[in-house]
């Protein structure tokens, strides 16, 4: 876990929802949708832990799922809650990254 991630945790919590938030953010910055199998391999959490922290975001309106149990498709929602959310993970990387 890097020193952000460490700090975000403190704030929110669980880290593997840690993880599914910084896969998250990295990932849109290139696009806004992924799959379940791709978010297991890429964070290393288990599908049934990754249903629930996904059913979680769903209740904040940060991701919107889609399709059926095998090929379900994540889309990072344009919401005010996923703004905060991301705006607080920059502001972090930019106070850590000031004042090192």
């Amino acid at each position: 876990m890097t020193a952000i991630e460490g700090m975000i945790w403190r704030v929110f919590g669980s880290k593997n929802h840690i993880k599914v938030l910084m896969f998250l953010h990295k990932l849109s910055r290139v696009r806004s949708d992924t799959t379940m199998k791709e978010l297991e391999k890429r964070t290393g959490i288990s599908r049934a832990t990754l249903v629930r922290i996904v059913k979680d975001m769903s209740r904040a309106k940060i991701v919107m799922i889609r399709g059926a149990t095998k090929g379900q498709v994540i889309t990072i929602l344009n919401t005010p809650q996923r703004k905060i959310i991301w705006n607080f993970i920059k502001d972090f990387e930019k106070s850590f990254y000031m004042y090192r």
